[in-house]
């Protein structure tokens, strides 16, 4: 609502602008072709201009990231899911003004429709010719002579052939030129903008300046001003017309017979049609122009300070839940990474026995260790490895005993799996069917069903899942039930290995800092109505039950006002986050094209990867 209501005044402001101009400087001057042209674009500048968004980025230095460590972690609040909010139903004046404003604009649009019905009730009913492209109409009725578009609407009875021949080209001017366009758009800019005066006096100036055009055309061509002005003069007496036609007779006509007689303006005095200009500029420059803050490139001293900053955490069996959930947060909010601790078993001095985590991989693969000993576990590193580029990768670090494996997502609860192992390694393998599918480890294809050989400390750089139909044309018979593609490396050999793109991070939603909405006082609950409302036991039952809520509803009255108060003063700071929400959406629009530019430079990684192994 606020946003139509801003376009409503800068549209507004720039029409009193243009009619400015046109009122004192140009009204008086004989250019009139030029001065149709000028107020039709100032029409149409009004309603682009502030359509019309210009960026301009502003450079600032960026903040450094502060180190993160298990021992300061601080619990991060969460804020309450805005689709959760009961939203109550207060006097809203805007939409009552905007209700009322769109009847009185519907009310004149219907009589626009009106007045051109009953314009083709006169052609109907007319005597009809033509005369090259215009539709000539003889009426009976008593009107004045009008044209719209290519009809010519006229009385013969009331005028003589002479003064029918110089209203004739005069109304055929009007139809050369086409100025039922002028008319019809000045109608349309009164029934949007009908509250604002200038729009009115704005269609006023259009309809008088198109006459001073058919007045000057018409006493070139028939070079008898004199007699012209007197046909003028004869209309006088005839004031029955539709306003959305050109009408040979105007309020106006003492303004015509004074152009009329008006010498021709200098060519000189044109400069003023560019007074206009500095203030569209100054509109735009204060009004369009949105400034947006980025961060700058770091050289490379804080790139090396950022990639110190403790990124790696050590899970013990001392470790509490507390610290586990703390790790996960920090791992989603600071880092966009999904870290779960999925199965956490302790003994009875609360030491973690067995302990299983994992992280995404790609879409199909989670990277995952799991550690178990019955005296508690030994420590292990969570870690996250991090390129030139920014792409990130976690990685699990087990002094001891590794015990990592890679595991497929579920796709759906009927598929089997089938566990193959090679040392402390094992790959967990889901079978179609009771099909085992094909894996290829960096290039590699493997007998379905044999075991995966990998070495410890490696990382997964890349997983794909292929159907049935996508790895039998790429793999022949041996990926008829589908297939994997794994491209895995070992850790020591990781800084050598071709470095990812960096992955654009998405911008952050403007709900994020809110406060949490009140929360509805909690109303009892309404009896219900008998099934039978004959019977009077069970309706005096009811009766007593609806009295108890009744009182029960007077009792949470001042409950309900406070929280009614509550919500306005929530819906108002909503309100604020308006402006917020746009610029969100710009940046989403900017994270989408990133992200095209990201998926274009992970198939060139990709193609590096494959000719590497």
């Amino acid at each position: 609502m606020g946003n139509i209501f801003l376009y409503f005044l800068k549209v507004n402001g720039l029409l009193v602008v243009f009619f400015l101009a046109y009122y004192f400087l140009l009204r008086k001057e004989t250019f009139f072709h030029s001065n149709r042209w000028f107020l039709l674009i100032g029409i149409i500048s009004s309603f682009v201009l502030p359509s019309l968004l210009f960026t301009n980025i502003v450079w600032i230095e960026a903040k450094p990231i502060a180190n993160e460590t298990i021992n300061n972690l601080l619990p991060i609040a969460h804020d309450s899911s805005i689709s959760n909010i009961e939203k109550t139903n207060h006097f809203n004046w805007y939409q009552i003004l905007a209700c009322i404003y769109f009847i009185i604009s519907s009310v004149l649009l219907f009589k626009l429709f009106i007045e051109i019905i009953s314009f083709f009730k006169i052609v109907k009913k007319g005597q009809k010719s033509k005369l090259e492209t215009i539709k000539i109409i003889e009426t009976n009725e008593n009107h004045n002579p009008f044209s719209f578009f290519n009809y010519l609407i006229y009385s013969k009875s009331n005028f003589t052939d002479e003064e029918l021949k110089y209203i004739f080209i005069h109304e055929r001017v009007h139809i050369e030129e086409k100025h039922s366009i002028d008319v019809l758009l000045s109608k349309v800019l009164c029934l949007l903008f009908w509250i604002n005066p200038v729009a009115w006096l704005y269609r006023k100036a259009i309809l008088e300046n198109l006459e001073f055009i058919a007045d000057y055309r018409t006493t070139k061509i028939t070079n008898n001003p004199y007699n012209y002005q007197k046909t003028l003069l004869k209309t006088i007496n005839n004031k029955n017309q539709l306003s959305i036609t050109n009408q040979f007779y105007q309020s106006l006509i003492k303004k015509r017979i004074v152009m009329l007689n008006t010498n021709q303006s200098n060519k000189k005095n044109l400069w003023k049609y560019s007074i206009v200009v500095p203030f569209l500029v100054a509109f735009v420059f204060f009004f369009q122009i949105e400034t947006i803050a980025q961060e700058k490139k770091q050289n490379p001293e804080s790139k090396n300070i950022e990639k110190k900053s403790k990124t790696e955490f050590e899970i013990n069996k001392n470790t509490t839940d507390k610290n586990l959930n703390e790790i996960t947060s920090i791992f989603k909010n600071k880092h966009n990474l999904n870290l779960e601790f999925n199965t956490v078993k302790r003994n009875k001095n609360n030491e973690i026995v067995k302990i299983k985590a994992s992280s995404n991989i790609g879409k199909t693969y989670n990277s995952v260790i799991e550690l178990e000993n019955k005296n508690g576990i030994s420590p292990f590193i969570i870690n996250i490895k991090e390129d030139n580029h920014n792409n990130k990768n976690v990685v699990f670090t087990n002094t001891e005993s590794s015990s990592i494996n890679i595991q497929k997502n579920k796709i759906s609860s009927n598929e089997d799996s089938n566990i193959t192992n090679y040392g402390k390694w094992k790959v967990e393998k889901y079978l179609k069917d009771d099909k085992p599918v094909l894996f290829v480890v960096n290039g590699e294809k493997l007998t379905p069903g044999s075991n995966i050989k990998l070495d410890k400390g490696f990382a997964v750089i890349h997983s794909k899942e292929l159907n049935a139909e996508e790895a039998n044309k790429k793999y022949g018979s041996q990926g008829k039930n589908g297939a994997y593609e794994l491209i895995i490396e070992e850790m020591s050999n990781f800084s050598n290995f071709p470095s990812p793109p960096s992955f654009p991070m998405p911008p952050s939603h403007p709900y994020k800092n809110l406060k949490t909405p009140p929360s509805p006082p909690e109303f009892p609950n309404a009896p219900e109505l008998p099934s039978n409302l004959d019977d009077e036991k069970e309706m005096k039952k009811f009766d007593k039950k609806m009295k108890d809520f009744e009182k029960k509803m007077e009792k949470l009255e001042p409950q309900i006002k406070k929280f009614e108060k509550e919500m306005e003063a929530f819906e108002k700071e909503m309100e604020a986050h308006e402006p917020n929400i746009e610029a969100y959406e710009k940046e989403i629009k900017i994270y989408e094209e990133q992200m095209k530019i990201y998926e274009k430079e992970i198939e060139k990684h990709l193609k590096k990867l494959e000719n590497k192994n």
